[in-house]
């Protein structure tokens, strides 16, 4: 089998590849930018983009790695689905088999830990034809479809089952994983035995709409589980020919995992629920324009009841666009203008800017760029992390007595 290893961003030259695997890449990978070799027939130059993880084929596992280590990328995916006991989470992640095999032990290990009182059961609603009355009887149904001959009986009932959602998606997890290929025994056997405890639960394949699950005292055990087998269910895919596994990936968007850590640490260091302080601006209404075609996401906003506060983008890696010199400026200034605030925030991966204030006095406006670098020890990134949530308290509290200063004088 031909083993390739890249790395994020990083060009590979002369990787021999059949038209299958070629193809092959190009689906399932088109932020890999592949380039004919010079000097050689079916060579290629492969370069990753932000994508990492492993594609496996019957005669190939191609595997990109992240640009910081495994054990900080396992961090960050960590930090991201839960904020509480993060040390023992991580902890579970093994780091030296790669991407893939180190989520597998870590969701078995967040799975039995959430099973541990048994399967949290919860109230479903079932429709169904029995013999007899239970629940109440869906007449139309009845008339519709046996003409009001009883029994049997058209009914909705209410079902107290472990047969919910929430374990509909980790048993799904745990199937979509099993299909793998992974190398590792032992890692399959786990995975397996969490498909027996779920053994009364509907496997649902879920192959494009994964739902969200509200959290509460009752289930806010589930939380890490949960979350992880939603994101294992959006970054795993498997595609069969005739009843067999031809190729099997898990991908992690390096963006967007990078964006769900810096904002989710954010809220966490500002004390702030997710109403106060929302992804893309869910749950709120930010415009650019005043006849309110075009809608603003900003990756995170603090807000004091209707009012926004604070502003800010992410990006794990700068934007590039033909003629325009740094783009993302211009879209966090669009931010700020929008949200009606004095100062916007940048925030960086390491390595892609430096720390930075662009002040625009016509406009009245600051920018201000930070970076965080990841390379460091947990403590330390979050330490950085806990630097930029001082500064947005801060510039809240000025926006705010400086809303107070123009009523007064209004």
């Amino acid at each position: 089998m031909l083993r390739v290893t890249l790395k994020e961003y990083r060009t590979s030259h002369g990787v021999l590849l059949t038209e299958e695997q070629l193809q092959t890449i190009r689906r399932l990978l088109p932020s890999v930018t592949v380039q004919p070799s010079v000097g050689g027939a079916r060579l290629f130059d492969l370069t990753p983009g932000s994508i990492v993880g492993t594609v496996r084929m019957e005669d190939m596992e191609l595997t990109i790695l992240p640009k910081i280590p495994v054990e900080r990328l396992m961090f960050l995916l960590s930090y991201a689905i839960d904020t509480a006991d993060w040390e023992d989470r991580v902890s579970s992640f093994g780091t030296d088999s790669g991407v893939l095999e180190s989520v597998v032990h870590g969701f078995v290990f967040l799975s039995r830990r959430a099973f541990r009182k048994g399967l949290l059961e919860g109230y479903r609603t079932e429709e169904d034809a029995l013999p007899g009355v239970r629940g109440r009887i869906r007449f139309e149904d009845q008339i519709r479809r046996r003409y009001g001959i009883f029994p049997p009986v058209e009914v909705r009932y209410e079902d107290f089952t472990p047969d919910i959602e929430a374990n509909r998606l980790i048993k799904a997890a745990a199937y979509r994983l099993s299909r793998m290929r992974i190398r590792s025994p032992q890692a399959l056997a786990m995975l397996q035995s969490l498909s027996l405890i779920l053994a009364p639960v509907t496997l649902v394949d879920y192959p494009s709409f994964i739902p969200e699950i509200s959290y509460d005292r009752l289930n806010s055990h589930y939380q890490p589980a949960v979350e992880l087998a939603r994101l294992v269910l959006k970054s795993a895919s498997v595609e069969f020919r005739q009843g067999s596994v031809r190729s099997a990936s898990f991908l992690i968007d390096m963006n967007q995992l990078f964006e769900d850590f810096v904002v989710t640490s954010l809220r966490e260091g500002v004390r702030a629920s997710r109403g106060e302080f929302p992804q893309n601006a869910r749950g709120r209404h930010l415009y650019l324009d005043d006849d309110e075609r075009n809608r603003l996401e900003p990756d995170f906003s603090y807000w004091d009841g209707t009012i926004c506060r604070v502003v800010g983008d992410v990006k794990y890696k700068r934007t590039t666009l033909t003629g325009i010199g740094n783009p993302d400026l211009y879209q966090l200034f669009a931010y700020v203008t929008a949200s009606g605030v004095e100062t916007g925030l940048l925030i960086y991966a390491a390595g892609e800017s430096k720390p930075e204030t662009y002040s625009i006095s016509r406009a009245g406006k600051t920018l201000e760029v930070f970076v965080l670098d990841l390379e460091g020890e947990p403590s330390r990134i979050l330490e950085q992390i806990d630097g930029i949530a001082r500064r947005i308290r801060d510039i809240s509290e000025k926006e705010r007595e400086d809303t107070g200063e123009r009523i007064s004088i209004v």
